[in-house]
């Protein structure tokens, strides 16, 4: 995809996020973009916690929207997050566009970002949807379920496990 085609999101005055920058190698080797963008991420638990929503972003552009239902400590002062796919309205907003140029700068070492708004910055609000009434029926967004395992993955987990069984039989074989 080339940048000039992409739109790029004006950011939004009303709701607050975190940009979390992952790769497809790392979606490959944990199955779901959900399990590439939720862990691992070197922060702080008091500065992650105020965040509700995290954009997960490939190449520049957002590939999926979370809505946070807790903030956790990992290991080594790293966070961590339980969430699911953000209300459609949001991930409408969001998804497939591609992140402002300040978070795009090259140099930029940490691929967890806040969503920082700057003096005399254009922004525009989200339209939220209307309150729903109590006698509707509230529809809660499904939990992430984790991808499986892409076919060619388990195909070359296969051509490596002959080869080493091949490996081992020679080996056995010569001595």
């Amino acid at each position: 995809m080339e940048e000039q085609n992409i739109q790029i999101y004006i950011e939004p005055s009303n709701i607050d996020y975190v940009i979390i920058k992952i790769k497809e190698e790392t979606i490959e080797e944990r199955g779901s973009v959900y399990e590439a963008t939720r862990r691992a991420w070197h922060a702080k638990l008091s500065n992650a916690e105020p965040y509700k929503y995290v954009l997960s972003v490939v190449s520049g552009i957002v590939r999926e929207v979370y809505e946070v239902e807790k903030w956790m400590q990992g290991s080594e002062e790293r966070v961590e997050f339980v969430g699911h796919v953000a209300p459609q309205y949001i991930v409408d907003y969001f998804k497939g566009k591609m992140i402002p140029e300040k978070y795009r700068v090259k140099g930029l070492a940490s691929p967890f970002l806040y969503k920082k708004l700057q003096d005399g910055e254009a922004t525009m609000p989200i339209d939220l949807p209307e309150p729903v009434a109590e006698t509707q029926e509230i529809h809660t967004p499904s939990p992430i379920v984790a991808e499986p395992p892409k076919r060619k993955n388990l195909i070359w987990l296969w051509i490596v496990l002959a080869v080493i069984i091949v490996a081992a039989v020679l080996c056995f074989v010569l001595l």
